[in-house]
């Protein structure tokens, strides 16, 4: 996953926003507030995973059963989306730890990742191809409001990241073909 937004400047933005101001301690990542903050940004990405799918690929050898291990992958897959070998798509079973595939093939594995948990220093995998900063803060925003029991100002909150969502590049929301017979 290429490296997106800065996650001191979503958690600053939604603190802001909330009326933290700089009261949230972004330096000391042990803080309850920060914590907390860090929490939902990675709930918010969960979320944006599935509905914004990025798309990661690994190279992988299947062993003499033509198990590939998931933990063998970069990432934690939320849903694998093909496997190649040799430019051809081929088949595949897969089961929650692992793929199948043919022995001692070679292969590409296209998959969805789970992103990593958020670290007050670090990114998120999401940029500006997939959407904007704003998706976060909002979602922050409406995910603290949501925590807190402000029901009016968490609705407010997830309709903003509802409508900066909605704005994200077309590409990033596309769907595959459905076929109707």
């Amino acid at each position: 996953m290429s490296a997106g937004y800065s996650v001191r400047g979503i958690l600053s933005e939604a603190a802001s926003l909330l009326g933290f101001g700089e009261k949230l301690a972004l330096d000391t990542p042990s803080d309850a507030d920060t914590a907390r903050f860090l929490l939902l940004l990675g709930l918010i990405e969960r979320e944006l995973a599935y509905r914004l799918p990025l798309v990661e690929r690994a190279r992988v050898r299947s062993d003499a059963d033509g198990r590939v291990p998931k933990d063998g992958l970069s990432y934690a897959p939320v849903r694998t989306l093909a496997v190649r070998a040799g430019g051809e798509t081929i088949p595949f079973e897969e089961d929650d730890s692992s793929l199948r595939i043919a022995p001692f093939v070679s292969a590409t594995v296209e998959y969805v990742p789970l992103p990593p948990t958020p670290r007050a220093d670090g990114t998120i995998p999401f940029g500006p191809n997939e959407c904007g900063q704003n998706v976060f803060v909002y979602g922050v925003c409406a995910a603290f409001c949501e925590t807190e029991g402000t029901d009016e100002d968490a609705e407010r909150w997830r309709r903003k990241f509802e409508r900066e969502l909605y704005f994200a590049p077309k590409r990033a929301k596309s769907v595959r073909k459905r076929e109707w017979r």
